[in-house]
This record gives C-alpha cells, structure tokens and sequence, in this order.
C-alpha cells in the first residue's frame, strides 16, 4: 500500500527530528502494526540508538480510508515498555 503525510505529520517529523528515511523503515517493515478501528492502523518500530543513549520507538498512526493511505501523524518515543507486548 502506497502512502501519503497529512501535513501534521510532517510539522511532527521536523519538530521532532525524525528522519523520513526511520518512517518509511516503520512503515515498510513494522515490528508491529495495531488495528485502532475500521482502516485506523498504528504502525510501530523500535530502533537501536548509538552507544550510551536510549532505544527508541517510532509510531505512524495511518487512515487506510483514503487511497494512497494518509499518514495523520507518529511520534519517537523511548518508553518502550509502554507499547511493547
């Protein structure tokens, strides 16, 4: 499924520093992907970070409404034990 970012989610991205290329890796190839409601997805993965800092999460909340799916907004986070099985 091809995507697109609603605006929101790219205000997100630069105000949060996330790098599309660890959005598209979350999209492409998720660790976990969460069924919200009808066609409303939470894509998840978590990265490794460099020596001395925290893992981190990112989360991509998709509309699979729309065709291409739209992407509303994500977030990075380094509580993983909040969203990790």
């Amino acid at each position: 499924m091809k995507y697109v970012f609603s605006k929101h989610a790219l205000e997100q991205m630069f105000n949060r520093s996330i790098q599309e290329a660890n959005v598209i890796e979350t999209m492409v190839n998720p660790d976990d992907i969460i069924n919200e409601e009808e066609n409303q997805f939470i894509h998840q993965k978590t990265f490794q970070n460099k020596v001395g800092l925290d893992n981190y999460m990112i989360r991509v909340f998709i509309n699979g409404n729309n065709d291409p799916g739209l992407i509303k907004t994500l977030y990075l986070t380094t509580k993983l034990n909040k969203y990790l099985k």
